[in-house]
């Protein structure tokens, strides 16, 4: 049973989604699009329309149910819980961004190669990376289910969307093993750049740590020929670390965060 959205409107992060969270899956997307006004030759209604093609009402109804039963509002109501992933279920507001970065992206252009995100999240960039043609793997970090679940509900929503992924943490000076090679990578809403202090907060990463982390990538995750797009949370990059990206990136957005590297050479960047 999905909770009434007078309930999951009682979470603010989940107000202005929840009258639409709560519909079958094929429903929430007409109701954006009409809500939006986009014509039916708009590409990102064309990728709605395959969406609703493919991935069935009912189970997109098994998460919602499951997520949004009045038992788990009430349990995570009682301990505190913003519930902020849950907004997620309102795919088509979520899913419109995601569309419009893979196309600024050209991902088309990547069609057939290998793609590794860093962050799948609720795989909504994954599931448009595979509606291009990529071979994409989203890299995430262990998940831990919210009371009275069974599953975080990335999990569930990346597993219902298809998206494949790669279980790993990043860490700061803590090297990954990949069983694979990769084209392109993406991290579209980086905050893993950011260490615990023993004071309680955090401090971002240093162009050592940065340093470490590319060579890391560059040695055994990307084929000789690759290009790497990160959008970092801006108050997890130390002034350093902003300035040698500086020097080394292909571009380089410092309003906005955003910077790429291309057939990165670590000997130069050393």
């Amino acid at each position: 049973m999905i909770a009434n959205v007078t309930e999951i409107a009682s979470f603010p992060a989940l107000a202005p989604h929840a009258a639409r969270m709560v519909l079958p899956l094929s429903e929430m997307i007409d109701s954006f699009v009409a809500e939006t006004g986009l014509p039916g030759k708009h590409a990102l209604v064309k990728f709605l329309e395959h969406v609703k093609a493919n991935f069935p009402d009912e189970k997109y109804a098994e998460i919602q149910r499951h997520h949004l039963s009045p038992e788990n509002l009430e349990r995570m109501k009682r301990k505190g819980h913003k519930s902020l992933e849950h907004k997620y279920l309102d795919f088509p507001y979520w899913m419109r961004s995601k569309f419009k970065r893979a196309v600024d992206l050209q991902l088309q252009d990547y069609a057939g190669e290998s793609i590794l995100d860093i962050g799948a999240g609720p795989g909504h960039f994954g599931l448009v990376a595979n509606y291009f043609g990529c071979d994409y793997w989203g890299l995430e970090m262990p998940l831990q289910p919210w009371s009275g679940t069974r599953r975080h509900v990335f999990d569930d929503l990346t597993e219902f969307f298809h998206v494949k992924r790669v279980i790993q943490e990043v860490r700061s000076l803590q090297k990954m093993e990949s069983e694979r090679r990769y084209r392109f990578l993406t991290c579209l809403m980086g905050n893993f750049c950011a260490v615990a202090t023993p004071e309680g907060g955090t401090r971002p990463w240093t162009w050592g740590e940065w340093l470490f982390f590319l060579d890391n990538l560059v040695s055994d995750f990307m084929l000789p020929e690759h290009v790497m797009y990160f959008n970092i949370n801006r108050e997890h990059m130390s002034e350093e670390a902003k300035q040698k990206i500086h020097q080394f990136a292909e571009s380089y957005d410092e309003a906005r965060s955003l910077f790429s590297f291309r057939n990165l050479e670590m000997a130069r960047v050393r």
